[in-house]
């Protein structure tokens, strides 16, 4: 099992310097787009029956611009807040990506990567309350479900993409709806990294963990995933990226402006215009995000 703290071999970030003012504004422009274009697309969806395919691409387009493909470069905060069934597939597109990045995808490969995370949970009822029995097994059959949708709604779309969605909670070592172990990669980086959103993102029925206990909590549930997609995962995967509001365990609230690859868990922060390097206080870390601060 590879570190948690510790990037892939070859991939490993220096500390980075805060992002430049226009980046930052660029990330927060495209995730406000996105959320407004993609809440146009769910509403279409669930009132219509319709698929805004072209929609979808541009916003994928959009966030394959906006995440580094530079390894050593610390991802900016990718994150959207809001209803679940609307922050969940635009927090897992960023996240996606940033693995398959880390793992050399490029091109349509990538933007076949980030259509799957997008569309996801398509065929997906999201509970009120905690599900029973008979919402469980609606939820186990919603990757089948969103599979067939595609299929049938979105004659263009490649068939990978489809096959993601159909793929997304199968697990190498047999463990999932369908029990296949034969999973493209696209569907492994996809389940990864839903395991650690579905833990990181409130819930209507539950709360959520904190991003470095999510962050170890799925690195353990390495073994139903492949390797190459565990490792990729640990470097690409920050759990308080730069520019993330956070809380410390001391109670102070701060933003990271610096990542330390080694150890996600002790960040430079920003609290009251000044630089704390948690590296040089054992006793302090950051304890969770400060849930609720972005706008958009």
């Amino acid at each position: 099992m590879p570190n948690p703290r510790k990037p892939a071999a070859g991939s490993a970030r220096k500390q980075a310097a805060p992002p430049p003012p226009a980046r930052e504004e660029r990330s927060l422009a495209v995730r406000r787009e996105a959320k407004a274009a993609f809440e146009r697309v769910l509403s279409e969806w669930r009132e219509l029956g319709k698929l805004d395919l072209p929609a979808v691409r541009r916003i994928v387009e959009e966030y394959v611009l906006l995440v580094p493909g530079d390894a050593k470069q610390a991802p900016p905060d990718l994150r959207v807040t809001g209803e679940y069934a609307l922050a969940h597939p635009l927090n897992m597109l960023g996240y996606c990506l940033q693995v398959g990045k880390a793992m050399g995808y490029s091109g349509n490969d990538l933007r076949a990567l980030g259509a799957a995370a997008l569309l996801h949970d398509f065929g997906k009822e999201i509970p009120e309350s905690h599900p029973d029995r008979e919402a469980l097994a609606r939820l186990d059959d919603h990757c089948r479900t969103g599979n067939r949708l595609l299929v049938e709604l979105c004659p263009g779309m490649p068939r990978e993409v489809a096959e993601a969605v159909r793929d997304h909670h199968e697990r190498t070592d047999g463990r999932g709806p369908m029990g296949s172990k034969k999973a493209s990669d696209l569907a492994a980086i996809i389940a990864m990294c839903d395991v650690f959103d579905s833990r990181v993102t409130h819930h209507p029925f539950r709360g959520a963990t904190s991003p470095h206990v999510s962050f170890r909590l799925t690195v353990n549930q390495g073994a139903g995933f492949p390797r190459e997609v565990v490792d990729a995962f640990c470097a690409a995967i920050v759990p308080y990226p730069l520019g993330a509001p956070v809380f410390l365990v001391d109670g102070r609230r701060g933003e990271v402006v610096e990542v330390d690859p080694d150890n996600a868990t002790t960040p430079i922060v920003l609290i009251d215009g000044e630089r704390a390097d948690l590296r040089e206080d054992p006793g302090n870390r950051v304890c969770d995000l400060v849930r609720g601060a972005l706008p958009i």
